[in-house]
């Protein structure tokens, strides 16, 4: 390990429970001071929220949103950069992001 650089593809802490109709999920670990980006609607069924510190994903916790945990829980494994902006828009394909890393 380089000790500028995250470590490359390490084992995220995750779990999750299904509580009635709600699925969650849960990766990474939040403590100290981060920024808290919402993805999609509670109204509507399925969200997550991102939690950010520096430019990087330090944590994701999401409701009936499958594609977006696995998609966080990658970034989490990575390491790599990532724009609140572009977590929060619904739009925005995260595996982009991903990749782009």
């Amino acid at each position: 390990m380089v000790l500028d650089r995250p470590a490359q593809n390490h084992e995220v802490p995750w779990f999750w429970s299904d509580q009635f109709d709600l699925k969650i999920k849960i990766a990474g670990i939040v403590h100290g001071d981060y920024e808290t980006v919402q993805r999609g609607d509670p109204a509507r069924g399925g969200f997550a929220l991102y939690h950010l510190r520096q430019g990087r994903l330090v944590a994701a916790e999401t409701v009936n949103a499958p594609k977006d945990f696995m998609v966080a829980k990658r970034m989490l494994s990575t390491g790599c950069p990532v724009e609140a902006e572009a977590l929060r828009d619904p739009e925005a394909d995260l595996k982009l992001l991903l990749a782009a890393a």
